[in-house]
């Protein structure tokens, strides 16, 4: 994480969601050579 208000925002989401018990589905931009993950998605299973 670099720390940005985007990071801490995904990041806070992702908490929240575990903690409804929510799957996530992560959406990574491939147009880098580093894994980075633009979004996140609450899947219902």
């Amino acid at each position: 994480m670099s720390g940005t208000e985007f990071d801490k925002a995904l990041y806070a989401y992702a908490l929240s969601a575990k903690a409804r018990g929510k799957k996530l589905r992560y959406v990574v931009d491939n147009s880098h050579t580093t894994c980075i993950i633009s979004g996140l998605s609450e899947v219902d299973e």
